[in-house]
Parts: structure tokens; sequence; C-alpha cells
């Protein structure tokens, strides 16, 4: 049985067929790719996301003002950059609790050597290194006006406690570190 149209004017409105949208709007579809066969954008767009993520979640953890933990959280974000995974507050600070630290925190070189033998959230390197070379996920050493700090090149800039700042120091030491799952 039919349903009975509304009348007037606004029937035929609240009556009338909604439309699909154009294959040309809807992702996936030969037309949404017609000038990307690899979808570029795309992917731009979630490497992106996934930053702004990783700096929400950096950026939120309260212990970053309480303990000078710099290295551990650059060494965090390079694990993340390198493997997808981003350790949790938790490990963060095991590892700096198992660090011989000072009430300054702890030197790089120091925590790359104990990061080989207890290893971050279950991820250790294979190998780290001094390098001259800046990339994604190497570690920064550099002097601040505050101090020493340790920053962690991302893919589009310089990470510091999860926020994006413009290096304007020279770097005093850059780390390599290849990272692989126990």
């Amino acid at each position: 049985m039919r349903k009975p149209q509304p009348k007037g004017h606004t029937g035929k409105h609240v009556a009338a067929k909604k439309h699909h949208p154009s294959s040309k709007h809807v992702s996936g579809s030969k037309a949404a790719t017609k000038h990307h066969p690899t979808n570029v954008r795309a992917e731009l767009r979630t490497v992106k996301k996934e930053i702004r993520v990783l700096t929400r979640k950096v950026a939120s953890v309260s212990y970053n003002s309480d303990l000078p933990v710099c290295v551990p959280d650059a060494l965090a974000a390079s694990l993340y950059l390198a493997t997808g995974y981003l350790p949790s507050e938790n490990h963060i600070l095991e590892f700096f609790y198992n660090c011989n630290h000072s009430e300054y925190g702890i030197k790089i070189s120091d925590a790359l050597a104990n990061l080989m033998e207890i290893g971050l959230a279950d991820f250790v390197p294979n190998s780290y290194s001094r390098t001259d070379k800046i990339r994604p996920g190497t570690i920064i050493g550099t002097q601040l006006p505050g101090g020493y700090h340790a920053l962690t090149q991302g893919e589009a800039g310089v990470y510091s406690w999860g926020q994006e700042i413009p290096l304007k120091y020279k770097p005093q030491e850059i780390w390599a570190i290849d990272w692989h799952q126990r």
C-alpha cells in the first residue's frame, strides 16, 4: 500500500527523493583517484593526522613538567616514528627510573646504553650511533636557554614534549637509532 503524500507546497519537498552523491565525491571511486593513482594526498593527510595525534598524546602527559624526562620522551617519539608504537607514560617513567639519572635528567649516551639493556615498551635498538645527518627519528641534543635538552626530528620538524618547534640552536649531538621489537 502506498503512503499518502503530504499536501500543499511543502509536500513536494518532503516527498522528494534524496540524490545519491556522484562518484567523484565518493572516496575510493575511479573518479576520486583519476588524477592521483596512488592517492598521495590521502596518504599525506594520514601522516599529518598521525603527527597531530602523537603531538596531543605526548603533550598531554603530566610528568613532563615534574621530572627531567626529555631524553626518555625523545626516545619514545623516535620509537613512534620508527615503528608506529607510542609508549605509554608508564613505559617512559619505568625507563627513566631504571636509568641512573641526576636531578637534571639523563645524558643521551647513557640513556641509549641503558636502552640496549632494559628496552622501552618491549622495543630495543639493533644499534645506535652518533651521526651528522638529521633524519626523522634521530635524537638531537642541544643547549637551550633553560639548559641542555633532547629533541626528536619528525617528518615535518623538530619535536619537544610533543610540540613542533623550530630548531634555532645548533645541534651538539645527533643520534640515529635502529629499533626492533623483542
